[in-house]
C-alpha cells in the first residue's frame, strides 16, 4: 500500500458512481433481474424473507435485510436454519457477481458526471489514493473513457475480476449464533485498508456516490468527527466534495453527517470547504466550475511536485 504520508487527495467511489455511468447496480435491480436465484422457499427461511421483500418493495437493501434477518431481536432465526441459509447466501453472492459482470460489460455514459470526475482525478493519480467500494473494474471504466495509462486503486469490498466481491453485514450487527458467516470481516477475501489514515492525512477528499450509510459508517466517522472539532486550527481544514444524485439523497447524506458529528454539521461546513453537488442536473454549473478549478489547481501542484523531485535528486 502507498504510505498515508504521501497522500494528498483521497477519492472515494460508491455505488452511485456506477449508477451515474448508466449501469444498473442497485440491489433492487439485481433482485428484479433474471440472475436472482430461484430456490424453493422451504429450503431456506432467509431466502423466503428476501424473496418476499423483493416482490413487495421497490426499495430493496439486500445487506440491511440480511442484518435484520440474523438479528435475534428482529427475527425468529434459529441455529437449525443456519447451514441451509449459508448455502443460499453463497449462491446469492455468486449470482450477484454474475449480474454485475453483465452490467460492467455494457457501455457507459461518456458525458456523465462520474466520467468527468474520474477523468479529472486520474491525470494526477500519483497525488491521489483511490478507494472503490464497488465491485466493478475501474481500469475497465477508464479504458472505456479512452484512458490508457496505468494507475493504482483499491477495492474495499472485493472485485469482480477475481470473484472476490464481498456481500455481507457490518461487525456492529448482532446476529444469532452460527450466522457469523454474514459478517463481511469473516469473508476470506476481506483485507485491511488504510482509508481512515489516508482521509486524515489528505488535503482534499472527493466522495462520489457513497451514502456514508451504516454498513460503511466505521470508515468515515472518525474523519468527519475530527473535521468538526471546536478547537480545530484553520490549517487543519480540508476540501471535502461529495457527489450525490438528487435533493433526497443530499438530505440523507446531511442527516448521516449530522449523526456522525453530534448534530454539529455547521462546524463541518464552517471549518472546511465542504460542498455537496447533485448530479441530476441541478448543479451542473457548480460541477463544471469545480472540475475546472480542480484540474488547474491539481495539475499545477503535480507539476511543481515533479520539478521539486527532479531538483532533489540532482
Amino acid at each position: 500500500m502507498v504510505k498515508s504520508k504521501d497522500i494528498k487527495i483521497v477519492f472515494i467511489i460508491g455505488n452511485g458512481f456506477d449508477l451515474d455511468l448508466g449501469w444498473k447496480t442497485q440491489f433492487s435491480q439485481f433482485a428484479s433481474s433474471s440472475h436472482w436465484p430461484s430456490i424453493p422457499s422451504f429450503v431456506s427461511p432467509m431466502y423466503e424473507t428476501l424473496n418476499e421483500n423483493r416482490q413487495k418493495s421497490l426499495w430493496f437493501d439486500l445487506e440491511q435485510l440480511l442484518t435484520d434477518y440474523a438479528n435475534p431481536k428482529k427475527h425468529l432465526t434459529t441455529i437449525s436454519n443456519a447451514a441451509n441459509d449459508e448455502k443460499v447466501f453463497s449462491q446469492l453472492s455468486t449470482s450477484l457477481i454474475s449480474y454485475l459482470k453483465e452490467q460492467q460489460s455494457l457501455d457507459i455514459r461518456m458525458d456523465s458526471t462520474a466520467a468527468k470526475v474520474l477523468s479529472a482525478v486520474l491525470p494526477v493519480h500519483r497525488m491521489a489514493k483511490i478507494y472503490s467500494f464497488n465491485y466493478t473494474d475501474l481500469h475497465l471504466i477508464a479504458e472505456k473513457l479512452g484512458i490508457t495509462y496505468g494507475f493504482e486503486y483499491e477495492h474495499v469490498h472485493g472485485s469482480l475480476n477475481d470473484d472476490s466481491a464481498i456481500l455481507g453485514i457490518p461487525d456492529s450487527a448482532d446476529v444469532v449464533t452460527k450466522y457469523e458467516f454474514l459478517y463481511k470481516t469473516f469473508n476470506r477475501h476481506y483485507t485491511s485498508h488504510e482509508i481512515l489514515y489516508d482521509l486524515l492525512d489528505a488535503d482534499e477528499v472527493i466522495i462520489f456516490g457513497h451514502s456514508l450509510g451504516k454498513v460503511d459508517y466505521h470508515y468515515f466517522q472518525k474523519f468527519f468527527q475530527k473535521q468538526c472539532q471546536d478547537d480545530m486550527e484553520r490549517s487543519q481544514g480540508k476540501r471535502i466534495t461529495i457527489f450525490t444524485y438528487d435533493e433526497l439523497s443530499r438530505r440523507a447524506i446531511l442527516k448521516q453527517l449530522r449523526e456522525m458529528n453530534q448534530n454539529r454539521t455547521d462546524l463541518l461546513f464552517n471549518q472546511n470547504e465542504l460542498n455537496i453537488f447533485m448530479t441530476d442536473g441541478s448543479d451542473d454549473d457548480k460541477i463544471s466550475k469545480f472540475l475546472s478549478v480542480f484540474s488547474k489547481r491539481t495539475r499545477r501542484n503535480y507539476i511543481n511536485d515533479a520539478i521539486s523531485n527532479v531538483l532533489t535528486t540532482c
